[in-house]
């Protein structure tokens, strides 16, 4: 993955198990899954904003989060993203007003511009200064390097896609069966918020 952060929402237990579960009907029919990755980082999530560069959050920010959660979530029936031969299979996650406002609440909390000075970043990556690339929609920049503060686009306010992901790399062929094994819609909460810097593949609790 590239080296970029995001800042993500966790299931209640049950509903991560639940999507656990269909993560492994789907490896155990031998289709893409997130099963195969046993990583303790690995676990079903939400993401509400993905930044090649974050500061830490403000604690009065993080407060305020706190305060919102848990909020009652649905993960909706199966959908895809992306295009060719393998695709993303996701369950899109209902944006109510309540989730709305905490991810606008969130992104107005850390403002594009707030991170580390593009210069000193591109100072410090130096020969090691690679495109930004991402092979799905789940968190990261597509193309050219974007500006070091710059949002992914699917997570900016107005245009983001709430989601939690089954499989990255589902074959167009098995999408029938994959349906046939995950449909319905599934009730939870998101109860926790955390954050993945990819760099150094690191996870830390924020709220929750």
């Amino acid at each position: 993955m590239s080296d970029v952060v995001s800042l993500e929402l966790l299931l209640d237990r049950a509903t991560e198990d639940a999507v656990r579960a269909e993560w492994s009907a789907l490896a155990d029919a031998r289709m893409s899954s997130l099963a195969p990755h046993t990583s303790p980082s690995n676990r079903p999530h939400v993401t509400l904003l993905v930044r090649p560069t974050l500061s830490p959050l403000d604690a009065a920010l993080l407060a305020r989060i706190a305060a919102t959660l848990p909020l009652a979530v649905t993960l909706g029936e199966p959908i895809l993203f992306g295009d060719g031969d393998r695709r993303v299979f996701v369950r899109p996650v209902a944006l109510t007003p309540e989730l709305e406002e905490l991810h606008r609440m969130l992104h107005a909390g850390v403002a594009v511009g707030e991170g580390p000075d593009r210069r000193e970043v591109a100072g410090a990556r130096g020969s090691q200064d690679v495109p930004l690339r991402a092979s799905d929609r789940t968190g990261a920049f597509e193309g050219d390097d974007p500006p070091m503060d710059e949002d992914a686009p699917h997570t900016r306010p107005g245009e983001w896609t709430p989601h939690v992901t089954l499989a990255r790399r589902l074959r167009v062929s098995d999408i029938p069966a994959a349906r046939a094994l995950v449909s319905g819609e599934l009730h939870g909460r998101v109860t926790a918020l955390r954050r993945w810097d990819a760099a150094s593949k690191t996870v830390t609790e924020l709220v929750g």
